[in-house]
């Protein structure tokens, strides 16, 4: 189950979500600039950015404060691009020649849900100023389509 977005396009204050559904399972996967995210897109040069990627890591992890979904779900699967503190991930799979390249991070939730899903609400948006829109792309047992979550409208409902 599940999907991805390997031919992604980087743009700053505009990350991506993609959702499947699969009987009681839903996967969604995140995909956000690192300049959104962190607030740099380089490897961290002080303990300050190195903390902020822990502390990023640790919310991305635990879902706190990422994603929220209706009905009685539970996050049974967690999985992010910040790997530790020190950000070794961050540009382990990216090495690049030029400093103008981007970065994004990405995360994968997968919840196992009793109800179906009938809203899923991206909370991000209150955490990360510069972030100005998600494209959503959703394919489930009965519908599938495409919107842009913004933060004046951060949620879906079906």
């Amino acid at each position: 189950m599940g999907f991805s977005a390997n031919a992604q396009q980087h743009t700053h204050g505009q990350g991506q979500l993609l959702i499947s559904q699969d009987g009681t399972e839903w996967h969604m996967q995140l995909i956000l600039p690192a300049a959104d995210s962190l607030g740099f897109e380089h490897v961290p040069e002080t303990q300050a950015q190195k903390n902020k990627i822990e502390s990023l890591a640790k919310k991305l992890q635990e879902n706190a404060a990422v994603i929220e979904v209706d009905g009685r779900c539970a996050l049974i699967k967690a999985a992010h691009s910040l790997v530790n503190q020190h950000g070794d991930e961050l540009h382990k799979n990216h090495e690049h020649d030029n400093e103008q390249d981007h970065h994004d991070i990405e995360v994968e939730y997968q919840f196992s849900c009793k109800d179906a899903i009938t809203q899923v609400y991206v909370k991000i948006f209150e955490t990360m100023p510069s972030l100005n829109a998600i494209e959503l792309q959703w394919l489930l047992e009965n519908s599938q389509g495409m919107l842009t979550l913004t933060r004046s409208h951060p949620y879906i409902e079906w």
